[in-house]
């Protein structure tokens, strides 16, 4: 039934496509009981001297995976009713046997595979979560960085507008001071000539400094927002008469 060269079943043969069918070969006298068209298995019997034989396949889903066989090669043989019945018995239950075996193969394949899978998809998950996890530090660092640097600023920003407060009151006062005695000087006519001349600049110089002192902390209101534009009336004659004395210094 089975080609010696390729160890598999010879489809020539009458006996394989009966097998095939789930049917048992039970032939007591080799050749008599031969069927004519069985002519190639008859060749082959009488070549490896076969005198009877008895064979039935191990089916397993449709599938033959082998053959449980019996067969005399010095004399002929009468294979009983009963005999053939404990034939297919046993080989009902290799194939059972061999159907489980294949089960539990496949059922352990199926495992490994999604042992593998699950595996797989652990270490992509702890990759994606480490990933995930140096990003969010990262985020936080920078976050921190960006805070720190605005405490940093905000205390510098406080630190100047206290300087500037400071410089205001510490400056504005005694030019105040020395800007009224000025006042004073000329409004009294204490002083004549060059004298008053002099009182006369201090006075305008005083002023001019002032100004530059509201400018420096108008820019700190800048900064701030909190600036308060203010309408006033000047008179261009006099912005160009201190802008000249003062050059002339």
């Amino acid at each position: 039934v089975f080609d010696p060269v390729t160890n598999t079943l010879d489809d020539r043969l009458w006996a394989t496509r009966q097998l095939r069918q789930g049917k048992t070969i039970a032939w007591k006298q080799i050749p008599d009981d031969l069927p004519p068209e069985a002519q190639r298995d008859r060749m082959l019997c009488l070549r490896i001297g076969l005198k009877s034989i008895i064979s039935h396949p191990l089916l397993v889903g449709g599938t033959i995976l082998g053959t449980l066989t019996a067969s005399s090669i010095d004399a002929n043989r009468t294979w009983a009713d009963e005999l053939v019945e404990r034939l297919r018995l046993v080989a009902g239950i290799f194939a059972n046997a061999l159907q489980r075996k294949w089960a539990e193969a496949e059922l352990q394949q199926h495992r490994e595979h999604l042992e593998e899978l699950v595996q797989s998809r652990t270490a992509a998950l702890k990759k994606e979560i480490a990933e995930r996890t140096a990003i969010e530090t990262e985020l936080r660092k920078s976050k921190e960085t960006a805070e720190k640097a605005q405490r940093a600023a905000e205390a510098a920003s406080q630190a100047k507008s206290a300087f500037l407060a400071n410089m205001s009151h510490e400056i504005r006062t005694p030019l105040t001071a020395i800007i009224g005695f000025s006042d004073s000087l000329q409004e009294n006519k204490l002083l004549k000539g060059e004298g008053y001349d002099a009182a006369e600049t201090i006075t305008r110089n005083g002023k001019h400094l002032l100004r530059l002192i509201n400018s420096i902390l108008d820019l700190s209101k800048i900064e701030a927002g909190k600036l308060e534009l203010e309408i006033m009336p000047v008179s261009p004659y006099e912005l160009v008469e201190d802008v000249n004395a003062t050059a002339q210094l």
